[in-house]
């Protein structure tokens, strides 16, 4: 199981997502939108909310990741061990 569980970790796929969430959340894009690289979105620029909710993004494509690979508690500390 553990086995497997650091095979997804390391999967292509993974990364591809966490790319994807990097390229999406860091600024450059800004002045492709607009000619007025800062519109203010709640009193704060548009990048700004964006690269926060790309880091909230990413934060729980993590857990995600992590709460299937981590051993749980109902397993016995053998079993993973064993593996």
């Amino acid at each position: 199981m553990a086995s497997r569980a650091f095979n997804a970790l390391i999967s292509w796929r993974v990364w591809a997502v966490y790319l994807l969430l990097f390229l999406v959340g860091v600024p450059w894009h800004a002045r492709i939108w607009s000619s007025d690289p800062v519109t203010l979105w709640f009193g704060m620029p548009r990048w700004t909310i964006f690269s926060v909710g790309v880091a909230l993004c990413a934060a729980c494509y993590t857990a995600l990741l992590l709460s299937r690979a981590w051993p749980s508690d109902d397993e016995p500390p053998d079993a993973i061990a064993d593996e």
